[in-house]
């Protein structure tokens, strides 16, 4: 409900002001990559059409959007990876002017490749339309999901919320937050629970300063077969992730979109 709310401009903020997506006069950037199964394209992009119907809606708005589409970098990575930081962030920012000086419409950023790695990448900026992004702004199904959600609100507030409020108090929920299995397992290998663990840096500074490192390492077979491994796991959990990811959009489509 919310994000329909949002698109069609009926967010109250205050009794003064209403988000309306359509009155940013200010471009927009939107970056986003085919690897990330959190906000996908479908999501970073879609709603596009639903604020701007056409291309000749979003240039009579005087509007300048601009995207960049990653091909795998994931979800965490588009805001921590130090190679898109290096890439596509400073591209972004080195390359504000030529999108504030660009025309109303739909551009897709390109980058080039850098000489350097200290300078920003060139970019060039491809006019797209609209129509032609392959996102549809209403998926079928997230409609009934939207009446589904509504009801289980209304249920919660009424007859569980004010039972939880009840039942838990400002100390208990310390308590559950510092138990929670992500905390717990960070904190053991931590240096409050196992002081030796804070000896680590200097054991690897003593061992490469004796030299224990070894730069003929790639040779190894034992390494060799160290990253075998590691490499064979890697591709098992993808797959693994992707056949999740394909079996929870089946349910879905079974379930809501039929």
């Amino acid at each position: 409900m919310a994000s329909t709310s949002l698109e069609s401009g009926e967010v109250v903020v205050d009794g003064h002001c209403r988000a309306d997506l359509s009155r940013i006069g200010a471009p927009l950037v939107v970056f986003c990559s085919n690897g990330d199964n959190i906000t996908p394209p479908h999501q970073a992009l879609g709603w596009l059409k639903a604020v701007y119907p056409t291309t000749a809606d979003l240039v009579a708005a005087g509007q300048r959007v601009v995207y960049l589409l990653h091909q795998h970098v994931g979800h965490l990575g588009i805001f921590v990876s130090a190679g898109v930081a290096r890439r596509e962030h400073r591209a972004i920012l080195h390359h504000a002017e030529s999108i504030q000086a660009l025309k109303p419409g739909l551009y897709e950023m390109v980058l080039e490749d850098s000489a350097s790695s200290e300078s920003a990448a060139a970019a060039q900026f491809q006019p797209r339309r609209l129509e032609d992004l392959p996102y549809d702004a209403n998926p079928a199904g997230f409609d009934k999901v939207e009446a589904l959600s509504e009801i289980t609100e209304r249920f919660y507030s009424q007859w569980v919320s004010p039972w939880v409020r009840f039942a838990v108090t400002p100390d208990s929920a310390r308590e559950l937050r510092a138990l929670h299995p992500m905390r717990v397992s960070r904190k053991v290998w931590s240096e409050q629970v196992t002081p030796a663990l804070a000896l680590l840096p200097w054991v690897q500074r003593w061992l490469e300063q004796w030299g224990a490192q070894d730069p003929h390492r790639v040779e190894n077979p034992w390494y060799q077969l160290e990253r075998t491994g590691a490499d064979a796991i890697g591709q098992a959990m993808e797959s693994w992730r992707k056949s999740r990811d394909l079996w929870a959009e089946l349910v879905f489509e079974q379930a809501y979109a039929n």
